[in-house]
């Protein structure tokens, strides 16, 4: 599975170490992996894991994905668990 929440473009976009050009030009380039992942997946459940935990990562950032959402299920899934 594609690992979008660990793009370094995406680390850009967080890092408020970055100036607004930077995230910007970061931001272009993390809709491009996005979009490469639903234009090249063979898999569509690979595809749709992949872009649901990206959402369900990015919706915790901002403190609204809810409690016991799809980014559980896909942890569990894909054997992924935070340390």
């Amino acid at each position: 599975m594609k690992r979008l929440t660990q793009s370094p473009h995406l680390e850009i976009i967080l890092s408020a170490h970055s100036t607004d050009e930077a995230r910007h030009a970061a931001s272009e380039d993390f809709r491009t992996e996005i979009l490469a992942v639903s234009e090249t997946e063979t898999s569509l459940t690979a595809a749709y894991r992949t872009l649901r935990y990206t959402a369900c990562h990015l919706l915790a950032l901002n403190g609204t994905c809810p409690k016991g959402s799809v980014a559980k299920k896909t942890e569990r899934t894909f054997g992924h668990h935070r340390h």
